[in-house]
């Protein structure tokens, strides 16, 4: 997996967080009732707070511009939120904290590319640019959840 992703265009940069900041929410919902983990519960909270604001500042800015954005989830996501509705406990918070750390990683990886002298859209530049620090926050908390699960749900 290459961490740079090349020059991003507005085009191809607003619809992936879009729909991916849609699916950390959907994905968040049952984890904030379901986890079996207070930490993890506690995640998805955040989840659901610091996504709901950057969904709605992307959906402004798109607006704006006359963009349309994705309202549904992705085939990857669908599948996901399919899997984490069969597993229960432990095995539900490894599966949730799995699919938050594969989104932040790509998620990230984007921002930062849209943080880059390449990016030309003064709008969507200032809006990764202050999501970026909270993309990377959120990262680090999954990481250290995974740690303190025991490292050992990452593998499966």
């Amino acid at each position: 997996a290459k961490a740079s992703l090349g020059p991003v265009t507005a085009n191809l940069f607003a619809p992936q967080p879009a729909e991916g900041g849609l699916a950390e929410v959907q994905l968040s919902q049952p984890a904030r009732q379901q986890a079996s983990s207070a930490e993890v519960r506690q995640f998805a909270e955040r989840m659901l707070e610091d996504h709901t604001k950057a969904n709605a500042e992307l959906q402004a800015i798109a607006k704006q511009k006359g963009m349309t954005l994705p309202k549904t989830l992705n085939e990857e996501h669908v599948s996901t939120m399919k899997t984490l509705q069969t597993k229960t406990g432990a095995e539900f918070d490894a599966a949730y904290m799995a699919a938050m750390k594969k989104d932040h990683v790509k998620t990230i990886a984007l921002f930062q590319a849209a943080n880059g002298p390449s990016f030309d859209d003064a709008a969507l530049k200032a809006f990764a640019s202050k999501t970026l620090p909270v993309l990377q926050e959120h990262h680090k908390r999954v990481m250290q959840i995974e740690e303190k699960m025991g490292g050992s749900a990452a593998a499966r």
